[in-house]
């Protein structure tokens, strides 16, 4: 076995085992499925927006502004990560420049974590309005999606309805 091939297996491993620490966390929260729901999609909907390193404050803010269950928010952001941000960002950008008619280009091979959030705020009005509308566009229904599948699973799950 090569080298990368026993880094993407440890690679592998991480991600399934983070998922799975996810998930744990995730159905041992104590709220009612309603709450938990909504504070779900709103952090899906938040993870989906350009405003990259502010989208756990930004979520757990406005869940606890609406009285929407904090943690799920919190974690809900996390489907932009190192492994997902590419495509979504891509795919927002995409739709959002079609939409506007932007013709600049995002490189996202030359980008990542810190420079990627300085690559988007220097960029120019054209880029961020990009990925803000591709983000509602595709924000909307995940997060629509999210709130659906979870209230049906906490409301098998759990009996609390306060």
């Amino acid at each position: 076995m090569k080298q990368p091939d026993i880094q993407m297996k440890l690679h592998g491993l991480w991600f399934w085992s983070k998922l799975k620490t996810l998930t744990q966390k995730i159905f041992s929260i104590e709220d009612t499925p309603e709450k938990i729901a909504r504070g779900f999609a709103l952090g899906t909907f938040i993870g989906m927006t350009p405003f990259v390193g502010l989208h756990l404050f930004i979520s757990v803010l406005v869940a606890r502004i609406l009285n929407w269950n904090k943690i799920a928010a919190g974690i809900a952001v996390f489907h932009t990560n190192l492994f997902t941000g590419t495509f979504i960002i891509g795919l927002n950008y995409t739709i959002g420049a079609v939409i506007i008619g932007s013709e600049n280009t995002l490189n996202l091979n030359e980008n990542n974590g810190s420079s990627l959030i300085l690559n988007i705020f220097n960029s120019g009005s054209s880029l961020f309005f990009s990925l803000l509308i591709g983000g509602l566009i595709t924000g909307i229904p995940a997060a629509f999606f999210a709130y659906f599948l979870l209230k049906k699973i906490f409301s098998k799950k759990q009996p609390l309805n306060t």
